[in-house]
């Protein structure tokens, strides 16, 4: 006997039920302009049309129109959708809910609100009971409560460890308290641990705050409660004319210090002319140890201190590209000053020996000299050596030398006795 299909269309006030406050939040409810009803013998069939409600387990869930299926409990919602539970909203072009699994899925021009934040998406999977969502396709999440912004292709986050991920050449933007936006990206995936403040970005990432940029090609740890960065394997960091390299560094937003290690490198480059010289000169330092940390205030470096074994080697160009000047300094401790974005001062500390060497356009302007201290200070002037001053061992006087001129040889500065003919004389 074939099945036999009934159509019954109902007014709102003939068949609403509760309006969901009745005390079994576990049962069903639907309300609607309009409903048709259709029995398919195991199960039945209900439309609800004219804008339609449902009240289940604590969620409501409206539409323009709704499809009950009493075999599967799912029921579909289309038009203007939304559903609303104690932790969000979700609005979508169309809705997907399943009465068992209490699973919702939004699908078209996904949007939830929670409290501050805000979640775009093409789709969502959302799981009441698990407290857990996932979002996929353009996902873009805005965070007015941490002034950030996250976006990626897919998202995932559990309300009950508050542990997120995105995925998808993830990029996040973020405000801090001076108003200063700082962009990270990376080719892998952004973790976020809500609960710890702590956000995670995996595989080639690159930050960018003011006129810093930090990359690295590991991974870069934000820790918010301490206002601290973290990047881990050829990390990069580039101010102004800094450039430096490391292995691992770590940044402190609240005393504005780079601290890096693992092979440290760090250099200078500054354009600048000079009496004598043949030509504009460009100079670069560069500077090696076992730590570097680096000094800003009001979005300037102001200095530099490297520690452990510190080589700091400064050669000017010419515009061929022959080498003018060209010093290498050594010592334990090297502390570098800037001012205007050049080096003013460098100071030498712990068993301290440099090598200095001119080759200027005028015979008599050429010359080499070395020097050894307790501590040795270079004074700079747009990026001439101006004035140096040796402080002894033990309180004796430092040991300087004026050597014949001849070509720079890049291990003079540890052996500068090679000159037999040195004059010994006292900088000041």
């Amino acid at each position: 006997m074939a099945i036999i299909s009934v159509l019954l269309t109902m007014s709102a006030l003939s068949f609403a039920v509760e309006d969901g406050s009745g005390e079994d939040e576990s049962v069903l409810k639907f309300e609607a302009g309009g409903k048709e009803f259709r029995d398919e013998g195991d199960y039945f069939i209900n439309r609800f049309y004219d804008y339609v409600t449902a009240w289940h387990r604590g969620s409501v869930l409206k539409a323009r129109e709704g499809i009950y299926h009493s075999g599967t409990g799912d029921i579909s919602f289309y038009g203007e959708t939304s559903f609303r539970d104690s932790l969000r909203q979700v609005f979508a072009d169309t809705l997907l809910y399943n009465e068992n699994s209490h699973e919702a899925l939004a699908l078209g021009n996904v949007r939830v609100i929670e409290g501050d934040r805000t979640l775009i998406a093409d789709r969502l999977r959302y799981n009441k009971d698990m407290k857990f969502i996932i979002a996929s396709g353009s996902v873009y999440i805005n965070d007015d409560s941490t002034r950030a912004v996250l976006q990626g292709e897919s998202a995932e986050f559990s309300d009950s460890t508050g542990v997120g991920y995105i995925t998808g050449n993830p990029r996040l933007e973020k405000l801090d308290d001076n108003d200063m936006l700082m962009t990270v990206a990376c080719e892998d995936t952004i973790l976020f641990l809500e609960n710890e403040r702590i956000i995670m970005l995996w595989n080639n990432v690159v930050a960018v705050r003011d006129s810093m940029k930090l990359s690295c090609a590991d991974t870069l740890e934000i820790r918010e409660l301490d206002n601290s960065i973290r990047l881990w394997n050829d990390v990069v960091a580039t101010k102004d004319s800094l450039t430096a390299w490391s292995t691992f560094a770590a940044w402190n937003d609240s005393s504005e210090t780079l601290v890096m290690s693992g092979e440290p490198k760090i250099e200078y480059r500054v354009n600048d002319s000079r009496e004598g010289a043949p030509s504009a000169l460009t100079t670069v330092n560069t500077v090696a140890g076992d730590t570097i940390r680096v000094s800003i205030s009001e979005r300037k470096i102001q200095g530099t201190t490297i520690t452990g074994s510190v080589k700091s080697v400064t050669a000017s160009t010419d515009s061929s590209g022959a080498t003018y000047d060209k010093s290498v300094i050594e010592s334990a401790v090297m502390r570098l000053v800037m001012e205007d974005d050049t080096i003013s001062m460098i100071s030498a500390e712990g068993t301290a020996q440099s090598y200095y060497y001119r080759n200027a356009t005028a015979e008599e302007s050429r010359f080499v000299n070395s020097a050894s201290g307790d501590t040795l200070s270079f004074f700079f002037d747009k990026g001439a050596l101006s004035e140096m001053k040796i402080y002894g061992y033990g309180g004796s006087p430092g040991a300087g030398k004026y050597l014949n001129y001849e070509p720079f040889v890049e291990s003079a500065a540890s052996d500068s006795t090679q000159a037999a003919d040195a004059e010994e004389g006292s900088e000041s």
